[in-house]
Formats: structure tokens, C-alpha cells, sequence
């Protein structure tokens, strides 16, 4: 079935994390919500009642996206419970690393099929719905700023998060005749454990970012917004940064940004 008020959006990877924080976003700003996980259960089933209690609908699907059978079967439910679809968020993803000597072709294929693979045929299905239901609907990509920074062992993922990027503009004009507008978001560092709990890494990263802070996953979510609101019609094939400008300064590894102060 359909929905008379609200539009409805499938957030892949939305079991925690990132994706759990854009999905929130939706459902606060008025969107029903297919909430993507593969293993984080418990994680999608809080955000669902979260996005219930804001008087939307939420549906958990449970797929491994790297199984291309599971990814179509995930469409095929949300597509059961909401008709169609009028916004994909493709978020889902494995940040993992391993040093370029010792990568493994496991490691290779386990990230190139849910980060970069997954993203291209959960895009191609979306937007084939779309054309057959006649809806001028929105996709967005995330990739990451390590798209272009060159980090010790993220040969995989890296690359991966490129592809992504790359991918955006060619689907962004292969749609565009059909009014579908396909974007990408590139976050930085975005805080996804406790937010009472800051770690020695967490540290390391603030002394690398002009903003002076890690981000948060709600910050993507109002990012995300942006993008698939008819307010934003003419963005399409777009790779937004949210990083509190962290490739801004000319980083190495024994050399830290100067920064003022906190309050300054």
C-alpha cells in the first residue's frame, strides 16, 4: 500500500550507526522508513519504534546486502508494505581494514560487494521502480572522505568509497531524463559509539579536523534531507562533504593542525 500523507524512504545499513541517525532524521521530518540491517537486530528494531513514536511508519528488513538474491528480496518487502519507492539512501557499508600485503581476496570482495556492488544495483532497482510508478524521486549515495585521502591500509576501501563517488554522476545522468536525481554525501569522522565516551583515537582525530570535533550521525541525517527534499531540485550528481573540512590542511603523519583553542 501507499501512503496518502508522507513519503517513504529505504535507508540501507540503518541498524546503528550512521544510517540508525539518518533514519531518525526521516521520520522526524515526516517519511516512513525501511530500516535496512544485516546483523544489528536490535539496533533496527529501537530505531523503528523511535520512528513509530514520531507517528510514521517503520519496517526492519534483514538482508546481506553482498547477496545479491537478499537485496532484491529487501526491495521486494518494502515494496509490499509501501508500494513504491520515492527515496533511497544507500548507506550500508563495511569499514574495514587490512594492510595492501596481506589483503586477502575475502577481505577484497566482502567490501567491493557491499560498499561499492550493493550501492549500484540497490540504486538500479530503486530508480526502475520509480520510472515504473512515474515518481520524480531522489537517491543518495554515501561514500566517505577517503575517497581521495590516501591512508595506510585502505586499499580496499578506499577505492571503494572512489567508486562510489564516480558512480553518483554517471547514474545522476543516466536519470536525469527521468527526473531522478541521485547524489552523494562524503562524511568524515562521525561519532557512532556512546556519546559519553571519548577515546584516545577520537582525540587524535580532533587535533586533524579545523572544526575541532568529530561529527554526529544526525548531522548526516540533516545532510541526507537536504539532498532528497524537492527544495534541492536542481542538485543532482552532487558529492557533498561533511567533514568539518578535514582535508583542508595539508596533513602528514608528524604533523598536526595547528588549532586555537576550544572557545576561540
Amino acid at each position: 500500500m501507499s501512503y496518502s500523507t508522507g513519503k517513504a524512504v529505504l535507508v540501507t545499513g540503518a541498524g546503528r550507526g550512521i544510517g540508525g541517525g539518518i533514519a531518525r532524521c526521516l521520520g522526524q521530518a515526516g517519511y516512513h522508513v525501511g530500516v535496512h540491517y544485516n546483523k544489528s537486530a536490535q539496533g533496527a528494531l529501537k530505531v523503528c519504534a523511535e520512528i513509530r513514536e514520531m507517528g510514521r511508519e517503520a519496517l526492519p528488513i534483514q538482508a546481506d546486502l553482498s547477496d545479491l538474491s537478499q537485496l532484491h528480496a529487501m526491495f521486494d518487502t518494502f515494496l509490499e508494505k509501501f508500494g513504491k519507492i520515492d527515496a533511497l539512501v544507500n548507506n550500508s557499508g563495511i569499514t574495514q581494514y587490512m594492510p595492501f600485503l596481506e589483503a586477502t581476496p575475502e577481505h577484497f570482495e566482502l567490501l567491493t560487494n557491499v560498499d561499492w556492488r550493493a550501492t549500484y544495483f540497490c540504486t538500479q532497482r530503486a530508480a526502475k521502480n520509480m520510472i515504473e510508478n512515474d515518481v520524480k524521486g531522489s537517491i543518495v549515495n554515501i561514500s566517505s572522505v577517503q575517497k581521495e585521502a590516501i591512508l595506510s591500509t585502505a586499499s580496499v576501501y578506499g577505492p571503494s568509497k572512489a567508486a562510489i563517488s564516480r558512480f553518483t554522476r554517471h547514474a545522476a545522468l543516466e536519470l536525469a531524463p527521468y527526473k531522478i536525481r541521485v547524489n552523494c554525501i562524503s562524511p568524515g569522522h562521525i561519532k557512532v559509539l556512546d556519546q559519553n565516551v571519548v577515546l584516545d583515537r577520537e582525540k587524535e582525530q580532533i587535533s586533524r579536523i579545523p572544526w575541532h570535533r568529530v561529527g554526529r550521525a544526525e548531522e548526516i541525517g540533516r545532510a541526507v534531507l537536504f539532498l532528497i527534499d524537492e527544495k534541492s531540485d536542481y542538485i543532482t550528481g552532487s558529492d557533498l562533504q561533511v567533514d568539518g573540512g578535514f582535508p583542508l590542511p595539508a596533513f602528514m603523519d608528524n604533523f598536526l593542525f595547528p588549532l586555537p583553542p576550544v572557545g576561540t
